[in-house]
């Protein structure tokens, strides 16, 4: 599992990869939709990939710390 500070550093290109991957309207909104479902804390209409990023972030440190799994360096 990607360390906090390794998983932060490589925000901007996950959020390129994002963007440039959901490039449609339809495409984006299946991602959010799938997302929502997924991740706890994000509100019924997130439109932002930044919100999911942080959302993702959140839960991955939560898991990791739950199930006392290693970091990436």
């Amino acid at each position: 599992m990607p360390s906090a500070f390794l998983l932060k550093k490589s925000q901007d290109r996950v959020l390129r990869w994002w963007q440039n991957a959901w490039i449609n309207e339809q495409d984006k909104s299946i991602f959010m939709v799938q997302s929502i479902m997924a991740l706890p804390g994000l509100s019924s209409n997130t439109s932002s990939f930044e919100e999911v990023f942080e959302a993702m972030f959140l839960q991955v440190n939560g898991v990791k710390d739950k199930l006392l799994v290693s970091e990436w360096q």
